[in-house]
């Protein structure tokens, strides 16, 4: 793409790049999807090393990640987080913000909005990502937790494996925390973490 944008081949050899570029592509995937399915067996091996460190940093340092798909796609994005401490394995918790950040862009439609946000719970510490997105049928909120690989396309047609949400799942209980998911068809998804705020 980029001798394409030099001008560094025309436009007739670059479309007989085109099959071997997607089969590149579709290598891609494979290689991703076989790596995700030996990061899930490995998991049962992970031994969590949990640290105190501030959630809102963890949110600031993941928005910025999202911020050229969020302009791309026009959303409108809200940092409610404030200063609260989480007592877990950081790396695990980075993954779960990560994707349902990631998950609530793909569900966004244009002018959508997503708020993150975080506020003490009874000795806890409750993370909320929440998007005016496409929402989840009840049927789909019951299998999106699952390890059968459940996927639908974003509003984009972007495409994913399906592991992500089974993958959070099993980040968050090994590190004695719950996730769960309140949501709407056509109103959005509120993905809720709740985790430990103290070794105690």
């Amino acid at each position: 793409l980029d001798l394409l944008k030099e001008n560094s081949i025309s436009e007739r050899e670059f479309n007989e790049l085109i099959p071997e570029l997607s089969d590149n592509a579709d290598n891609a995937s494979a290689l991703l999807l076989n790596l995700l399915n030996w990061s899930k067996s490995q998991m049962q091996n992970l031994e969590p090393k949990p640290e105190l460190f501030n959630i809102q940093e963890v949110f600031q340092e993941k928005l910025q990640l999202i911020d050229k798909k969020v302009k791309k796609k026009r959303i409108v994005l809200l940092d409610e987080s404030i200063k609260g401490f989480v007592y877990a394995d950081k790396s695990m918790v980075e993954i779960v913000v990560q994707n349902l950040l990631a998950n609530a862009v793909k569900f966004s439609r244009v002018g959508d909005v997503i708020t993150v946000s975080n506020r003490d719970k009874s000795g806890n510490t409750l993370i909320s990502i929440e998007d005016t997105g496409v929402g989840i049928s009840e049927e789909n909120q019951k299998k999106i937790f699952g390890t059968g690989g459940f996927t639908t396309r974003g509003t984009h047609d972007e495409k994913g494996t399906g592991l992500g949400l089974s993958i959070c799942k099993q980040l968050v209980e090994m590190n004695h925390g719950k996730i769960w998911v309140e949501s709407e068809i056509g109103l959005g998804s509120k993905f809720f973490v709740e985790l430990p705020n103290s070794d105690s």
